[in-house]
């Protein structure tokens, strides 16, 4: 019964946020537009997976001439006079200085995605910051509106059912950083705790990229508190 009171509040708080910020101009507000916009992720995901797939064929080219390299570079470390002295030696390594270096340096400065343009093709724009703002009204509206214990609700549960999908610790910073512009510090503290909580759950390297490491949150989190006393 709670789901569908849950789901009751999810329709009725779409309604009266299109009535406040236009829905007609919203992504966010239009369920078929938000197909649309998981049709598009789901496209520019393969398409990453395709790009994955030239960096790795790159790296590996590189890889071989490196390891190739560092063989001969071992040999010419047990004497490296007696190496330089031999002109089946020098030739070859004056060669590869003079006329491979340059390739290999082009190459690497060559764009792995060059055949890939679609990527660089797609229109993130469509999705605003109002977009943003919207969803992030509209998930806190249901949590207090219900009451919901903030913890249990990042981990998927509601209703005593544990659902598919979670917060991140991205997801987390991002209701923190809504509630900041609301002025409620009390809100974007318990957050910014969830988001702690569920730092081991994202691969350091995409909240590194995404710039929000642990050191961060932390900042956030003691400015906050030493706003509250």
């Amino acid at each position: 019964m709670l789901v569908y009171k849950l789901c009751v509040c999810f329709f009725f708080s779409l309604a009266v946020l299109s009535s406040e910020s236009r829905a007609e101009d919203l992504t966010a507000s239009s369920t078929d537009q938000m197909r649309r916009v998981l049709e598009g992720e789901d496209d520019l995901l393969n398409d990453f997976r395709s790009y994955i797939q030239v960096v790795e064929r790159k790296l590996n080219n590189i890889r071989i001439i490196v390891n190739d390299a560092m063989r001969r570079q071992e040999e010419a470390a047990k004497d490296p006079v007696a190496f330089v002295s031999n002109p089946l030696n020098t030739l070859p390594m004056l060669r590869r200085m003079q006329q491979d270096a340059p390739k290999l340096y082009s190459y690497l400065k060559e764009e792995e995605g060059k055949d890939l343009q679609q990527i660089a093709d797609y229109n993130l724009n469509v999705i605003t910051d109002l977009d943003l703002e919207y969803a992030a009204k509209t998930l806190l509206r249901i949590q207090k509106t219900h009451n919901l214990d903030e913890r249990k609700m990042a981990k998927g549960l509601l209703a005593q059912k544990q659902y598919n999908a979670k917060l991140s610790t991205l997801d987390c910073v991002c209701l923190a950083k809504h509630l900041r512009k609301q002025g409620d510090d009390q809100g974007v503290a318990k957050w910014l705790e969830i988001a702690l909580e569920q730092y081991e759950e994202t691969p350091e390297p995409v909240l590194k990229l995404m710039n929000t490491e642990r050191a961060a949150i932390l900042k956030g989190l003691d400015m906050i508190r030493a706003k509250q006393g």
